[in-house]
């Protein structure tokens, strides 16, 4: 399904094109891409750029109506004061803007202005208002179905991947502006043949929290020493202990969340949105509930919690915190091992 920005840049190809549009957000690709649709309407000199903070809006409107040599004007006002929250403009006249929207109300024939921000939009803003009203207003936001996009990003430039490999890097990239999505696909694609699981990890590095699950997997698989390289690894990354802490208690709480909707046996993806989490993500976060049980999931939470206290109160230092943590998840996954099958298998129902 084609994202908003795509739907303008094919709406302007077939020649329905509005007299203003409205770019606003952190991703430049989309608003780029809005540009070069439009360019072809500038005519052969190309649009006229004005800096926002630089001018005023009399400005804008004198270059909307002044000749063309192409019979088209498209004016672009970059880092556009005019439609954020005021507290950002920087002392400027309240309502100077009337000028543009009086303009919007009796648009020059043939003229066609692009404001662009990258930061959202104030609707609020009279402007802003004026701008639905009769044209175009690009809130740029991440792809509600990333992978999809991802997949139709990296068909576009030769890029092949595995399910298993395209559904980490969506993961990974989970949230991240078409841009950034862009710019990645486009490094793996420069690798060329034989594109796996270390090359991607070496390109596009897991996240914190990719790795911490890899922490909690190795803790379930009872591999102590993985689990504590693993945990030395963020470590030396440069992420603070304390940070380490709450994102594997985080990730523990995500479990116990993740099951319980599951209960009567919905697909964890279902579930991913309301929980505010990748599809990649919540069916993993199920897999692991259900090969550690909920008694064996409490007493890693307590272990967890029991570390992050003592680090508080000034029992541990932060590293020992962090390894006794550890320790005390891998102590829980292993005495759910000791339990056996039987009593497994109703752990896990018992969510």
């Amino acid at each position: 399904m084609p994202l908003p920005f795509e739907g303008l840049v094919e709406a302007v190809g077939r020649g329905q094109v509005k007299a203003c549009y409205l770019l606003a957000g952190p991703d430049g690709l989309q608003q780029r891409a809005v540009l070069r649709a439009l360019g072809p309407l500038a005519g052969p000199i190309g649009p006229t750029v004005l800096q926002g903070p630089a001018c005023t809006p009399a400005d804008v409107v004198g270059a909307l109506e002044s000749p063309s040599l192409g019979g088209g004007r498209v004016v672009v006002v970059e880092d556009c004061p005019w439609v954020v929250a005021p507290s950002t403009e920087g002392g400027r006249a309240k309502g100077e803007e009337q000028a543009l929207v009086a303009w919007l109300q009796r648009p020059a024939v043939g003229a066609v202005l692009v404001l662009r921000s990258n930061v959202p939009a104030d609707r609020r803003r009279k402007l802003v208002r004026a701008v639905e009203e009769v044209g175009a207003h690009l809130a740029t936001v991440a792809p509600r179905d990333q992978g999809e996009w991802l997949r139709r990003q990296g068909a576009a430039v030769g890029l092949q991947l595995g399910r298993g490999l395209w559904a980490v890097l969506s993961a990974r990239l989970d949230g991240e502006t078409c841009e950034r999505m862009a710019t990645e696909v486009a490094k793996l694609q420069a690798y060329g043949p034989g594109l796996d699981e270390h090359a991607l990890d070496a390109l596009v590095p897991p996240t914190v929290q990719e790795r911490t699950y890899d922490l909690v997997d190795a803790c379930i698989q009872g591999d102590g020493r993985r689990a504590l390289d693993l945990a030395e690894a963020l470590v030396q990354q440069g992420e603070p202990v304390p940070k380490l802490l709450f994102t594997l208690g985080a990730q523990l709480r995500t479990l116990a969340e993740v099951a319980g909707r599951c209960r009567d046996g919905s697909r964890p993806e279902s579930h991913a949105s309301a929980l505010g989490i990748h599809p990649f993500v919540a069916k993993k976060a199920l897999s692991q509930a259900e090969r550690l049980g909920v008694s064996a999931w409490a007493r890693a939470c307590r272990a967890v919690w029991t570390a992050e206290l003592a680090w508080k109160s000034g029992q541990w230092q932060e590293r020992t915190a962090l390894d006794q943590a550890v320790l005390g998840v891998l102590e829980a996954a292993r005495g759910l091992e000791r339990a056996g099958g039987r009593s497994r298998a109703a752990e896990v129902h018992a969510w």
